[in-house]
Formats: structure tokens, C-alpha cells, sequence
């Protein structure tokens, strides 16, 4: 068919796909730029004074790991989609690695050089090569491979939302635990307010070394979700960073539970199973549960609760009452990279949302072009049957609450939205581009 006879949308199409080195190019610079700012900003610290081989060292280790890749797959994308050849991409992303390492090794201040960023950063950059290749096919396969992609994809998402489940759970270690009440710790600030009385299933909290016997029994009791902590306390000033008003950690000093005030909020962090893999864990935070009180003597009753499934945070004060308990599952599986709290707190709750509109939307594109073919009965259950799984029944297999609602609407608009996209620029698409 001639270029004139074609639908204005598939000329713009086949320009934008034909268009490929400019957009290569200028996703290269950007990424290489974004990547120069991460990795070579001198931090507080001296220059490394030695070369690390470990992989696994850290305390997040794994979630260093992810974000190096992640950081790299851009470059790698672009670079093959302006048309430099594969393995000449793949020692591109070697030789800018390589550098990095050297100058944070020799030159840059507060930076760590190791092996596993060379493995990341080279991992990532081939991702974003193999992302590149076959960047076709996933855009506009074909009748049979979308049928394919599309169940897939299901079964992908529903492995993905229970691994992240089992991820989330609680995980404590048999060991010896030490009780803190508002302890001074070198990576949380001190709580500055006064603790009148707590206690943990109604045995009091004093603080100090459990025995082996009292360090089980706690154990037991919060990995069988059994387990409540209770405080009177005075509210402290807010603070940027968390703040332990109760905290368990082991003689290893590992952390085993946090209930502490960052800002005005009421924060409970627990240990997971993604904390013994190197991940970060999400913390559970009631916002604006210890604003000053207008009178100072004014006593805040603090609870929490880890019962099955999920905790439970609970605050009661002359000003009145708020509680909160919130499920864990996939929509939470960018905080195993980015720690939740800190300066990244506040950007929580629209991360989740776009992460979650982004997990669904191939889902719902590949869905849509699938019912061109086989129609909407036939193609609409992959994509639905995920958003349940993954959202409700994988949770509630664990007795963990549902996704909250707007992870529901952010999931279910995005499928809308790429299947009617899909379903839009089929007429357009030049399947042997």
C-alpha cells in the first residue's frame, strides 16, 4: 500500500518507529547523565581505600543490587536503539562501569567501589539491550504470540504477587533479644519525648537483655501473630528521620521490630523475610498520630498490634483516636529497593500508584489486541483474573488484607486505558517493522 494511502495514524506510527538512532541517541546522553549524577556526587566520607569483592555484603545488599540494574537498563536500551551493535553495546556498558568503579575507587569521596556493581551495572545494560530487541514484538506481535504473551504475562504477575507475599511475611531470627525504650541509635535519631510505661502482651517492657526462654516466647508470639505492644508516652519533637520510642533488636544486632515518631506520624517496622534476603522491609505509619498535644502533661496511648496477616497501629489521645492496618503484597515491592521512610516517605503513595498502573498495563495491552482476534470473553479473563489474584486472594491466602482501594483503581484504569490503546493503534501498527 502506498505511503499516501496509508492511515495518517500508522504514518506517525511508522515515522516515530522509524525514527529509532535520534531517540537512541538522546535516551543514551540523558541516561549516561542520570547515571554520572548517581554514582560519581562525592558524598561525606574519604576516597575508598580499597576494592570490595563481595557480593553479598551489606546490610541491603540485594536492593543495591536491583537499583544498579535498573539504573543501567536505560543505557543499554539506548544505545542498541541508536543502532550500535549488540555486543559492541554490551562493552559500552563494561567500559562505562569499569570507569565508574575507578574513579569512586581513586578520585570520588564517600563512594564504595566493589564487584557487585560491575555485575549490576553490566546485568542492567543487558537487560536494556535484550529490552531493545525485541521491543517489536511485545508492541505488535502476532494473533498466536499475543494470546501467548497475554497468558504469559498472568501467570508472570500472579508468580511475581506470590513471591512478594511470601517476601513481606515475617521472618525472626532463634536468637538472644535485647528490649530498648527511646534507645540512642547511630542510624535513628532519639526520642525526645518521655515513655511512662509499656509492656509487650502485658509483660513490661523495661528494657534490657531477655533470656533465651523470654526471647522465644517473643518470637513466637510475633511470628504467630500474637503479639501486642501497648505505651503511655509524652510526644517528642517531630523529627525528619524515625525516632524509637520501643524497639527489639538481637545480639547480633539485628532489628527485630521499631515502633517509633517520624515527623508527627506513628511508625511500626517489623523484620521480614526480605530483610534476611538484603531487601528493604515497608514500614506501617499512621500520619499526624502524635501532633503536640495542647497541653504537655497530655498522655498518648500507643498500640500495636501484629496479628495474623498484617500489624495494627493504634493511637489514642485527648485530641481523639486513629488506627491503621494495611495489608502487604505486590503493590508494595518498590520499598524492597527504596527504603519508605526518610525523604522518600511522602512520595509513598503515588510511587505505588504508578508502579501498580505500570505492572497492569501489558496486561491490558496485550489483552486488547487479543480481542481483536478472539473477542472480549475470550480475552478479558488473563488480565481480571490477575487483578484479583494479585490484589485480593493471594493476600487473603495469607490472611492479609486486600490491596487498598486506590491500588484497585490505579490497576483497573490502567488495563482500561492500555487496552483501549491497544485496541486503538491496531490498524496501525506495521507488523513488519
Amino acid at each position: 500500500m502506498a505511503e499516501s494511502g496509508k492511515h495518517p495514524l500508522q504514518r506517525l506510527l511508522n515515522v516515530a518507529l522509524a525514527q529509532q538512532k535520534p531517540l537512541g541517541i538522546a535516551t543514551t546522553a540523558l541516561a549516561a547523565l542520570v547515571i554520572a549524577v548517581l554514582t560519581l556526587t562525592p558524598q561525606r566520607g574519604p576516597i575508598a581505600d580499597h576494592f570490595d569483592l563481595c557480593v553479598t555484603c551489606g546490610t541491603y545488599w540485594a536492593a543495591d543490587f536491583g537499583l544498579n540494574v535498573l539504573l543501567f537498563i536505560p543505557l543499554g536500551f539506548g544505545l542498541r536503539l541508536a543502532g550500535v551493535r549488540r555486543r559492541t553495546a554490551w562493552l559500552v556498558v563494561l567500559g562505562a562501569t569499569i570507569t565508574i568503579e575507578t574513579l569512586q575507587y581513586a578520585v570520588v569521596a564517600g563512594r564504595d567501589s566493589d564487584l557487585s556493581d560491575i555485575l549490576s551495572n553490566s546485568l542492567g545494560g543487558v537487560l536494556g539491550v535484550a529490552a531493545a530487541d525485541v521491543r517489536r514484538r511485545l508492541l505488535a506481535p502476532s494473533a498466536a504470540v499475543t494470546a501467548r504473551l497475554s497468558l504469559g504475562g498472568a501467570l508472570l504477575w500472579c508468580a511475581a504477587a506470590a513471591a512478594a507475599q511470601w517476601s513481606l511475611s515475617v521472618s525472626l531470627p532463634h536468637s538472644v533479644y535485647f528490649e530498648q525504650v527511646a534507645p540512642q541509635l547511630g542510624q535513628f535519631t532519639t526520642f525526645d519525648g518521655t515513655v511512662y510505661d509499656a509492656a509487650f502482651n502485658g509483660t513490661p517492657f523495661p528494657g534490657g537483655r531477655l533470656s533465651a526462654d523470654a526471647s522465644t516466647a517473643m518470637r513466637d508470639d510475633l511470628v504467630a501473630g500474637n503479639a501486642r505492644l501497648t505505651a503511655a508516652v509524652l510526644v517528642g519533637t517531630p523529627r525528619r528521620r524515625l525516632a524509637p520510642i520501643l524497639s527489639v533488636f538481637d545480639e547480633r544486632r539485628r532489628e527485630i521490630f521499631v515502633l517509633g515518631q517520624r515527623h508527627n506520624d506513628l511508625v511500626f517496622q517489623i523484620r521480614r523475610r526480605s530483610d534476611d534476603w538484603g531487601f528493604h522491609s515497608p514500614s506501617l505509619a499512621l500520619a499526624d498520630a502524635l501532633l503536640p498535644q495542647p497541653d504537655r502533661d497530655d498522655t498518648v496511648h500507643i498500640t500495636a498490634t501484629v496479628d495474623a496477616g498484617a500489624p495494627r497501629i493504634a493511637v489514642s489521645a485527648p485530641t481523639g483516636r486513629a488506627a491503621r492496618r494495611v495489608g502487604t503484597g505486590i503493590w508494595q515491592i518498590w520499598s524492597l529497593l527504596i527504603p519508605d521512610d526518610g525523604r522518600y516517605g511522602q512520595f509513598a503513595t503515588p510511587v505505588t500508584l504508578l508502579l501498580v498502573a505500570a505492572m497492569f498495563a501489558p496486561l491490558g495491552y496485550w489483552g486488547g489486541r487479543s480481542s481483536i482476534h478472539a473477542g472480549v470473553v475470550r480475552s478479558a479473563p488473563p488480565a481480571v483474573l490477575t487483578l484479583l489474584a494479585a490484589l485480593a486472594i493471594i493476600p487473603w491466602i495469607v490472611r492479609s488484607p486486600a490491596a487498598p482501594w486506590p491500588v484497585w483503581a490505579a490497576a483497573a484504569a490502567s488495563i482500561a486505558v492500555a487496552w483501549a490503546a491497544a485496541r486503538w493503534m491496531f490498524p496501525a501498527l506495521d507488523l513488519d517493522l
